[in-house]
């Protein structure tokens, strides 16, 4: 274990699907009427339980689907879902104003968010005060006192504005009044003070929709100054309340991250943009924010006193008039240009708000991939409206989504939120006293209050593996971390950053360091191949109807499936000749899958076509009565049909498969003879198809396989592509899958089925599949009988320079191959002696030879015999 100093560099993100390592992935978790939260009222303590378990709940589906964040509403109108010096308790927890609901629903969030290392921004409304007519007054708690329940109604009248102009009938606290916007700015400072909160998100209800005219003559003639226009003074007014919080929260936590959500088009009015040399995007219509709310948000932008933006971009990328795409593009535009023009190395970030409540995952899957193109530093995000149609994703009347569809799709490994890179602050040094205690890993540091945490297969570089999503467990508050579900730890190594309260990672340190091996030496030579010998379907007497699909190589003996008949097949290795048949319980399910350790452990499955259990059976070699070693149980899994193991049983390995219908693949790991935790690797780069397999290269890659394609190489934590045949030479696809891996002397080799029928292709891909070279014939075809098994099968038996090879092709045969590596002949250079200057020489056809001591030697110097 060492400390190793990991600087955090913002790069450019990969404009594509692809997890990025830092992206803002939130959602709006609304309280108010009870939209999101809760739906029970706190009115005794089951009740109170009940109240909280909702909240957690719904803090556990945000995390499984690799959210970062949460946006909680915490004052909505003008009262608290806090304890509040100065204003009520909200009547949505209890049913009645100014109630205690008997906790603290705020520092309880802030407290579970942590918990599952989660950032909570405390989402207010600055200035509205009742929506409604009379909403405030018929939520008051009988028998309270106005004052109590109404201060602000009550104590100071001049402070609101009612409105009843068919756009908005209700009340706001009045942004033209200097008191009003001195008591905004009071009641949210005292949030940011009393709270561990890691940002503050304001709404864009300033003024109401519909404008305003003559409700707010009386502060106008106080307090709008001669000469300016009732639209600038108001704007003016609003801009005063957000720069006070900003500035504010500047003073006691400069790391809380103060945030504006304004409506997702800008203005309509040309003249608002050039006022900060911009321009309008084209092509866009719509609601005139500048000038009805009086919303100037290039202003804060340009002012400097906002962290983010999280404009409400709510149209799709289709919309003919409010185009996703183009008003993405816009803000992030804008919000570069106005800070590139800053001396402070200010960067405000660009975290768009995302109507799940109108669109599906495909559509949103669309503007997260733009909010990824066009997002200001690198800096991408989403703030998803509301947090239970994101969850459930209700849509037009239909819940028919999850947010694991997202997690499949984009959010396809955890991410940090990003960090706020311009603000002052101090390095921290790296955690010490990484201790393992079963799957939770634990460390002391002194200062830091949250760490990122990775995990990676040992002897991976460290710098490398923390420089993406791909090994990232998450952020964590606190000092500890469950690394259950990360396969045997005994093989990887763990990296613990110190963050910062801004988000910036610091020094990390390693637990269970690795050296990095050296790869096999590769030694020049050249490849041959013989057929050892080759049984067609008749032959063989079984192998027919599909029922063989796997064969499996261990001491000298086949041994092959018959998935249909409950039973598999030994023969012997080097003749294929049959020696037995075992039969097999017929209980359970088609026993299509039949592999073997390295160290000599039979495991059989079953084919899922059930799209629910995938089930491993384990026995001796040989033996007749496998007993289930592990199931998983997943119907969004999908069908798989094929498994394949990766390292010695009885040590530390894995199975890994492969789903036909999703873009999934399922490790499942095994350690000292015992199956242990399982996992889905979701990612969309990974290939679904008809027989689809999983096969294992080493200890972090795989190849996949589908029937119909070329054969690719994933992440074997993330399932992210890693390499293609993207190079001149590549194989042809076709309508089966399987393939053949093995390794001669640093020589990396594949086996790609040329056809449906056992005739296979071989190539060298030591130096990746981009420059693959076939370096043998196409072999012979075994049969050619139409099969509707869609694979072929290998088992491959490498030692030394040689390897055996056997294919399967069913319903068609079996055939045995020899490769040999012939190394390039190894000769030792005369060396200069004393003897040798009375070595023997003599001219031969092939030149002048020398021999010494009885070895003889080239006229270059090189033994020849």
């Amino acid at each position: 274990m060492f400390a190793l100093c990991v600087l955090c560099l913002w790069t450019v993100t990969t404009l594509s699907a692809q997890s990025p390592k830092t992206e803002f992935r939130a959602t709006w978790f609304t309280t108010h009427y009870g939209i999101d939260w809760p739906k029970t009222k706190a009115t005794s303590s089951a009740n109170i339980t009940k109240q909280k378990k909702e909240m957690t709940d719904i803090l556990d589906a945000l995390k499984a689907g690799n959210m970062n964040a949460t946006c909680f509403q915490a004052r909505p109108v003008a009262d608290a879902f806090y304890q509040s010096s100065y204003e009520p308790w909200s009547h949505i927890l209890t049913g009645k104003r100014g109630q205690n609901p008997g906790y603290d629903p705020l520092a309880y969030a802030v407290e579970q968010a942590h918990a599952r290392g989660m950032e909570l921004h405390a989402w207010v409304n600055p200035f509205r005060y009742e929506i409604t007519a009379g909403e405030r007054t018929s939520a008051i708690n009988n028998g309270t006192a106005l004052a109590s329940s109404d201060p602000i109604r009550a104590q100071h009248p001049d402070w609101l504005l009612t409105y009843n102009n068919g756009t908005f009938n209700g009340t706001i606290l009045d942004p033209g009044n200097p008191e009003a916007r001195a008591y905004v700015v009071k009641v949210l400072l005292e949030i940011v003070n009393n709270y561990d909160i890691d940002g503050m998100l304001m709404d864009d209800y300033f003024y109401p929709y519909g404008g305003t005219t003559t409700e707010d003559a009386t502060s106008k003639s106080l307090y709008k100054p001669s000469g300016m226009s009732d639209g600038d003074w108001r704007r003016e007014n609003v801009n005063k309340v957000i720069k006070a919080v900003y500035d504010s929260i500047q003073v006691v936590k400069p790391w809380v991250k103060f945030g504006m959500a304004p409506g997702g088009i800008y203005s309509m009015t040309a003249s608002a943009a050039a006022t900060y040399g911009l321009t309008l995007p084209s092509g866009i219509s719509g609601g005139d924010i500048w000038k009805v709310l009086y919303c100037d948000a290039l202003a804060w932008i340009d002012g400097g006193y906002v962290d983010y933006m999280a404009p409400q971009v709510y149209w799709s990328t289709t919309a003919a008039q409010q185009d996703y795409d183009v008003l993405c593009q816009w803000w992030g535009q804008s919000i570069s240009t106005l800070n590139a023009r800053r001396t402070d190395g200010k960067k405000v970030h660009s975290y768009i708000s995302q109507a799940c409540y109108r669109f599906g995952p495909d559509e949103l899957g669309l503007e997260i991939d733009a909010n990824r193109q066009y997002s200001p530093y690198s800096a991408p995000g989403s703030i998803f409206y509301n947090t239970n149609t994101y969850l459930k994703f209700t849509h037009d009347g239909v819940t028919d989504y999850s947010c694991s569809t997202l997690a499949t799709t984009r959010f396809t490994q955890k991410a940090l939120p990003p960090a706020v890179t311009w603000k002052t602050t101090s390095p921290l040094a790296a955690p010490t006293g990484l201790t393992l205690s079963g799957t939770t890993l634990s460390w002391q540091h002194p200062t830091a209050q949250r760490f990122s945490v990775y995990v990676f297969p040992k002897g991976t570089d460290a710098v490398q593996a923390m420089s993406t999503s791909a090994y990232l467990v998450g952020m964590v508050y606190g000092n500890q971390a469950d690394l259950s579900g990360y396969g045997n730890l005994n093989n990887m190594t763990v990296a613990v950053c110190a963050m910062d309260r801004y988000g910036n990672e610091n020094e990390a340190a390693l637990y269970n360091e690795g050296e990095v091996p050296e790869p096999e030496p590769q030694v020049d030579g050249e490849l041959s191949r013989i057929e050892l010998w080759r049984k067609s379907a008749a032959q063989l007497g079984f192998n027919t109807a599909n029922a063989n699909r796997s064969i499996a190589c261990y001491d000298g003996h086949l041994y092959v499936s018959d998935g249909a008949n409950s039973k598999y097949y030994v023969l012997n290795a080097a003749s294929g000749a049959m020696e037995s048949t075992v039969n097999l319980p017929t209980q359970y399910f088609l026993w299509y899958n039949l592999r073997i350790t390295d160290d000599g452990h039979m495991l059989l499955g079953n084919s899922a076509t059930n799209a629910g259990n995938q089930s491993v059976y384990v026995s001796q070699v040989g033996g007749n009565s496998p007993t289930n070693a592990a199931t998983y149980s997943n119907s969004g899994f999908g069908r798989t049909d094929y498994f394949y193991p990766f390292g010695a049983f009885e040590q530390s390995g894995y199975l890994l498969m492969l789903s036909n219908v999703n873009h999934r693949a399922l490790k499942m790991d095994y350690t000292g003879g015992v199956m242990g935790s399982s996992y889905v690797i979701a990612n969309e780069q990974l290939p679904a198809g008809t027989s689809a397999k999983a096969i294992p290269r080493n200890a972090t890659t795989f190849f996949a396989s589908v029937a119909g394609s070329l054969p690719t190489v994933h992440n074997l934590s993330t399932g992210a592509k890693i390499e293609g045949w993207t190079g001149a030479v590549k194989p042809t696809a076709v309508n089966a899958s399987g393939l053949g891996y093995f390794v001669l002397n640093g020589h990396e080799y594949l086996l790609v089925p040329a056809d449906i029928y056992g005739s296979f292709n071989t190539y060298e891909i030591t130096g990746g599949l981009p420059q693959a070279v076939q370096v043998l014939a196409t072999t012979e075809a075994l049969g050619s009988t139409e099969h509707q098994a869609f694979t072929v099968d290998f088992a491959v038996n490498a030692q030394g320079n040689d390897a055996y090879v056997y294919i399967l092709a069913p319903d068609n045969g079996i055939a045995a191959y020899k490769y040999m590596f012939t190394p390039e002949q190894e000769h030792t250079a005369l060396e200069y002696t004393p003897q040798a200057q009375q070595a023997t020489k003599r001219l031969t056809p092939d030149g002048l030879v020398i021999t010494v001591n009885g070895r003889t030697y080239n006229a270059a110097g090189m033994q020849i015999q």
